[in-house]
């Protein structure tokens, strides 16, 4: 009897041993709540399929993130938002084709990899992610929806280690502040590659060699046919690399904090050549875009008024574009330096309007006067019935609501006798005039077929965006030159 009570105990302290042994190498592998595969387990998944792939598929990588996640945590609790993550894991789960292998990488982050036979299969799977992370989940008695973005890598046969996970993150991180749902990885979306880190300081070099050029692009107002403005538009054609799009560097501008030293150079060069503009007789608005990153800036209003005040131009002659998207990040910073913009009188203006997911109580709450609708919609009105639909009702909607309404990327008189018949205020792009630099902007004024205006400050509200219904131009005074 004692030696079986000897060895029962040998016998349970092996097995306690073996189940300890067993526990530690499953939480080696696993993650705990959701019971899938950890960031470890999945990368080497990813190198047994890379080793293993068949020859008429490709390896990807689907990364998808939880939008908004941290909401579920901060108002319902952390329970939630367990729940919540087990739930989207065994839904992604369902999805996965025999050889496919999903982890939870950390937080809300989940991954895929797996193999197909073409980008097609890879981006419907994605997709399919994105649209079951979306479905109503009910927890605590309460139906919350948490929209996901995903982002897609397709693997090269040869990639180093730890490269398809960075590059599907990237991708994920592009859809996520683009709002674009899903998003393909690309070189020209990695803001991590020594060619942007040297675009970084060539930029650097041109703001603060003034080095960038400064552009005007008129504005008609198409009831009179009288150009009443002009919009602000950055250049830069450097040595080396040649014309640089405003898109590649405007948005290093962004993600490295260059950005306000851009906006100040835009505004001090635009205020500075309105006062130029102005002195010669033309009394023309101007319009210059604000970053997102802007709006954050508490301090923007000052650094706009004070550009404003040592030029001596009136505030209402101003009008700062937001881009729509911009409206929903960080909302409550936004519309407080919105109100403050507003306050000191310059004129403000939605751009790229019916390209962004803002709710439309945002016009009617933001002491916005201006829409500018997207180019994408402008190009299509005579081919896209549906555009000229979108074309049709922002007009009207604008106008329902008393604010100007402008239309971008006009490229031919067709489009623009269509505008007009649609009611249209104001046009711009290249039908009336390609962005022009300050001295030929002026030459442009005095021979151009269209004639510029004096328009007394107090009457020129509705073009800088400060009010007014966009139905009716004031009276203009004698035209000049």
């Amino acid at each position: 009897l004692v030696r079986l009570q000897n060895l029962a105990e040998q016998l349970t302290t092996s097995l306690r041993k073996g189940l300890l042994h067993q526990r530690i190498e499953r939480e080696a592998r696993l993650d705990g709540l959701t019971g899938l595969p950890n960031r470890v387990s999945f990368e080497r998944s990813l190198a047994e399929t890379a080793l293993h792939r068949r020859h008429d598929c490709h390896l990807f990588v689907v990364m998808l993130d939880l939008d908004r996640f941290k909401e579920v945590n901060d108002t319902l609790g952390h329970h939630a938002g367990d729940q919540l993550l087990i739930e989207v894991g065994d839904r992604m789960s369902r999805l996965l084709g025999p050889d496919d292998v999903l982890a939870r990488l950390a937080g809300d982050e989940f991954a895929v990899v797996g193999e197909r036979r073409n980008r097609e299969e890879m981006l419907e799977l994605a997709w399919a992610c994105v649209r079951e992370a979306g479905r109503p989940v009910t927890l605590d008695g309460l139906e919350i929806v948490v929209t996901a973005s995903a982002g897609l890598a397709v693997i090269d046969d040869d990639f180093e280690e730890g490269a398809p996970l960075r590059f599907a993150d990237i991708a994920m991180f592009n859809a996520k502040t683009q709002r674009l749902g899903v998003e393909i990885y690309r070189d020209e979306i990695d803001r991590r590659t020594p060619a942007r880190l040297s675009m970084l300081g060539d930029l650097r070099s041109a703001i603060e060699d003034e080095q960038l050029h400064f552009h005007l692009q008129p504005k008609l107002d198409l009831s009179t046919g009288t150009v009443v403005g002009a919009e602000a538009l950055v250049r830069w054609t450097h040595s080396a690399r040649g014309v640089v799009p405003p898109v590649q560097f405007v948005r290093i501008a962004e993600d490295t904090g260059l950005i306000k030293q851009l906006t100040d150079l835009m505004l001090q060069r635009g205020i500075a050549t309105l006062r130029d503009v102005h002195d010669r007789g033309y009394h023309l608005g101007l319009s210059v875009n604000l970053s997102t990153h802007d709006l954050l800036d508490s301090r923007l209003a000052d650094r706009v008024q004070r550009h404003l005040m040592s030029n001596d131009v009136d505030p209402s002659f101003l009008t700062l574009e937001i881009t729509e998207s911009s409206l929903l990040i960080d909302a409550p910073r936004s519309r407080a330096t919105i109100n403050e913009l507003h306050e000191i009188g310059v004129g403000l203006s939605i751009d790229d309007f019916g390209t962004g997911y803002s709710s439309l109580s945002y016009l009617r709450r933001l002491p916005v006067g201006e829409l500018k609708i997207d180019q994408s919609f402008v190009a299509n009105v005579l081919l896209d019935e549906q555009d000229e639909v979108i074309v049709r009702s922002t007009i009207d909607l604008g106008h329902n609501l008393g604010l100007v309404v402008v239309a971008e990327g006009v490229e031919n008189n067709e489009v623009l006798e269509r505008l007009q018949t649609l009611g249209c205020d104001v046009a711009q792009g290249y039908c009336i005039s390609r962005p022009l630099a300050p001295d030929h902007f002026m030459s442009w004024l005095a021979t151009t077929g269209h004639p510029s205006r004096r328009i007394d400050p107090l009457d020129f509200s509705r073009w800088s965006g400060v009010g007014g219904s966009g139905r009716s131009a004031p009276s203009p005074d004698p035209i000049v030159e």
